[in-house]
């Protein structure tokens, strides 16, 4: 967790999710911001993220693998779905986060609970690390009601003490036959044979 020279740890202890908070809300503050998003992507929208894209987790204690937090000057909401309701609970218990129980009644979505809260106002995120798709739905839900802001670099990074654990970068190996089925020359020749019956010249993957 948050003490300098020490490991992370599984949970959040109380005090380290205040800390957290406060770091960040000054940097909310710098940016002239009045919300900030937390998503649980990496660049890529990948289905599982390495740990050091694991913003999240460090930010809430939350360890979820779905989930999207807001953060205000007064406000810390965490969002998840019912898988995680009951994991979310013990770990934000005895912090400042306050769990959204997505989708249940009475509990607003994102897209919803940010023009309620904040018309006028602006909201800062990521851009990196949100889909086109998101982005899209939230300008055209908010339309003029709310301006939302890209703010780089992400401000959860820059109070990830005491070091972000790197990006992984291993080498790219080759999948073996066995495992893949057919050989990437078989696969090259089938994929250009559709291409010509087509009248392509070319396919982007």
């Amino acid at each position: 967790c948050f003490r300098p020279g020490a490991p992370f740890c599984d949970s959040c202890e109380p005090e380290d999710a205040a800390k957290k908070l406060v770091g960040l809300r000054s940097l909310i503050t710098a940016h002239s911001v009045d919300a900030y998003i937390v998503t649980n992507q990496d660049a890529h929208c990948s289905e599982y993220i390495a740990e050091s894209d694991e913003r999240l987790k460090f930010l809430t204690g939350f360890s979820g693998s779905a989930g999207t937090a807001v953060v205000t000057a007064n406000q810390a909401l965490l969002w998840t779905d019912s898988r995680y309701f009951l994991q979310a609970e013990k770990q934000l218990k005895g912090t400042e986060w306050i769990l959204m129980r997505q989708f249940q009644p009475g509990v607003l979505d994102i897209k919803d609970w940010i023009p309620k809260h904040f018309a006028g106002k602006v909201v800062g995120v990521d851009p990196v690390l949100v889909s086109a798709e998101a982005v899209e739905e939230w300008r055209s839900k908010w339309a003029s009601k709310v301006e939302l802001r890209e703010v780089r670099p992400n401000l959860v990074d820059a109070i990830w003490f005491p070091v972000r654990p790197e990006d992984p970068c291993k080498p790219v190996v080759p999948h073996p036959l066995e495992h893949a089925g057919e050989a990437v020359k078989s696969k090259l020749d089938r994929l250009r044979k559709a291409l010509q019956e087509e009248g392509a010249e070319a396919i982007i993957l």
